[in-house]
């Protein structure tokens, strides 16, 4: 599995590089998303425990609109339909 077909996950790793306003979290997110199967599969409990730990809010999750620019981007890059991020 990576990131991005992680159902629990991929949207939290989204935001966390979006609007951590800190390193930390935003950097294993990178992190994550680029990871191969194998060394995601070694990160994702600790992403589990900090998503619990630093959860963003749902009403920021599931933003109406269009994706932003990052997003579109990211989404790009990794061979996903940008309406797959909505």
């Amino acid at each position: 599995m990576i990131a991005f077909e992680d159902s629990e996950l991929s949207e939290w790793l989204i935001q966390a590089i979006e609007e951590d306003p800190g390193q930390f979290l935003r950097a294993l997110a990178e992190a994550a998303v680029i990871a191969c199967p194998e060394d995601y599969c070694l990160v994702r409990p600790v992403l589990i425990r900090l998503k619990r730990r630093y959860g963003f809010s749902e009403a920021s999750a599931k933003e109406p609109g269009r994706p932003t620019r990052g997003r579109r981007l990211r989404a790009q890059s990794f061979g996903l339909n940008q309406n797959e991020l909505i």
